[in-house]
């Protein structure tokens, strides 16, 4: 059975790869070889894990810069390695993933906190949160 949190941690596990080695970014191989020798997970999961490795890659200059405009007073080298691909992967979902019907913000979130409480610090979900919050509050039109 298709997990979409267990393809969400292992798209947080590449994307971290990548800015250890980013030449593994452009390597048109590497998520073959990930899913062989590390993924250790169904089949069923691998859509989904393509589809946000692949929109984080493609997207990466725009999330980015979303995420610096996010951050405010920070730079995104000061992140935590962990922590930015944490917050890579839940900036695509929430910034291009609306035409997924499974896609709804808060269950975004919530994934981001736990995946970050599994590989983060002690501080890694409050950042996150805060700074996912902050980008759906910017997003949301305010009601009067």
């Amino acid at each position: 059975m298709a997990s979409r949190h267990r393809s969400r941690e292992l798209a947080v596990q590449i994307v971290y790869q990548w800015e250890l080695d980013p030449q593994s970014l452009i390597d048109p191989n590497v998520l073959d070889r990930f899913w062989k020798e590390q993924a250790r997970s169904e089949d069923s999961n691998r859509p989904f894990f393509e589809f946000l490795v692949k929109g984080v890659a493609n997207n990466l200059p725009m999330i980015d810069k979303t995420l610096q405009e996010t951050l405010k007073n920070w730079k995104s080298s000061r992140v935590e390695k962990v922590d930015l691909a944490v917050l890579r992967v839940g900036l695509f979902e929430l910034l291009y993933s609306d035409q997924d019907p499974q896609t709804d913000s808060p269950v975004v979130i919530n994934e981001a906190l736990e995946i970050a409480k599994k590989f983060g610090n002690s501080g890694s979900p409050g950042f996150i949160n805060g700074i996912l919050d902050a980008l759906i509050k910017k997003r949301t039109p305010k009601r009067e």
